[in-house]
């Protein structure tokens, strides 16, 4: 109908048909505000604003945040102490107990993950 206020059934039907898709177009966001080692206040309302879309809760998009500041942490190869803030931040805010982000930060000092080191993420953060 073109009206601002109106319900889009079809996105809300795409969303719960795919939601993986979705999940990813969330972290590829969280990705790129990592980029520069902060979140600006604009970015944060973006991420917001999309996590609202979604119907995520604020722990299911911390733990999508938190997989894409490990990724985003990634990239360079090594692991800086500004992104390794940003990462437990995002875990923290997605409740991951103590272990788990030892666990995470030990899989991370070389700045590479192996096979079994990303099985534990997707096991920790779900896949995305």
């Amino acid at each position: 109908t073109g009206r601002q206020d109106s319900v889009d059934y079809g996105l809300i039907r795409d969303v719960l048909m795919h939601p993986g898709q979705y999940k990813k177009f969330l972290l590829e966001a969280y990705e790129r505000a990592f980029e520069d080692g902060v979140i600006s206040d604009q970015e944060l309302e973006e991420l917001t604003a999309i996590q609202t879309a979604l119907g995520m809760s604020d722990e299911e998009a911390a733990l999508v945040a938190t997989r894409a500041a490990i990724n985003s942490a990634l990239k360079d190869g090594k692991v800086s102490a500004v992104e390794m803030a940003l990462i437990s931040d995002a875990a923290s805010r997605a409740n991951l107990k103590k272990k788990d982000m030892e666990t995470i930060t030990k899989a991370l000092e070389d700045g590479k993950l192996d096979d079994a080191e990303k099985d534990m993420l997707n096991d920790l953060l779900g896949k995305v």
